[in-house]
């Protein structure tokens, strides 16, 4: 994939012996560069993350996450990892707000639809999903996600091709959340992405985030 300026943290304890090994694998020989800087942090520096599990670690009030190859179109499979933002002092949650979107819209069904209140969105085209029986393959997972509409249950996990916290609204709505710590985690399929049937192009996403003040 296209992950130019994409960074990643491996956890490894404070002792001598602990190492990490990058390992890559080569298709073919056509197109194929990388260009890694690597960087050790002491376990006190600022720069590490606070919590275990952050593959990327974010700063701020404000900032962008994204997908690992959104720049080059396309999900890559077999992802499971957490982007974790740090808690800035004086804000108590995180708003996510939609720039570009497309996690497997195929497999989304009616069944997440079917609680709401709009009878004509269950019908609508199902591109946007939310829960575990609709996004299954390919979706992201945001702890505490808060759902405005009292007729639908919340979900944490969401997929498709707009992002909503009711699970079917037309458009893109920004999801808040209020558990902390923040974080947003990125799952794909072990063996493909996209649904079950054919492997499906992906762009995946990419999302602002904004901290919102209060007192926690």
């Amino acid at each position: 994939g296209t992950n130019t300026g994409m960074h990643s943290y491996l956890d490894l304890s404070c002792t001598s012996t602990d190492s990490a090994t990058l390992s890559f694998t080569i298709a073919d020989a056509t197109l194929n560069q990388w260009k890694i800087k690597v960087t050790q942090f002491s376990c006190g520096d600022p720069g590490v993350a606070a919590q275990q599990g952050c593959f990327q670690y974010h700063t701020g009030v404000t900032g962008t996450i994204q997908s690992y190859n959104f720049a080059g179109a396309a999900q890559l499979q077999g992802q499971n990892y957490k982007n974790c933002i740090r808690q800035e002092e004086g804000y108590c949650c995180i708003t996510y707000s939609v720039i570009s979107y497309s996690i497997s819209s195929l497999t989304c069904t009616a069944a997440s639809l079917i609680l709401t209140i709009n009878a004509n969105a269950i019908a609508a085209n199902p591109t946007r999903c939310s829960g575990a029986t609709s996004c299954i393959n390919d979706f992201i997972l945001v702890p505490g996600a808060i759902n405005p509409n009292p007729f639908t249950a919340p979900h944490t996990r969401f997929c498709g091709l707009q992002l909503t916290a009711d699970g079917w609204a037309l458009d893109d709505n920004p999801i808040t959340t209020c558990c902390c710590p923040f974080e947003i985690s990125h799952v794909t399929g072990i063996q493909q992405v996209g649904p079950n049937a054919a492997v499906t192009v992906e762009d995946g996403f990419q999302l602002s985030y904004c901290q919102v003040a209060g007192n926690c």
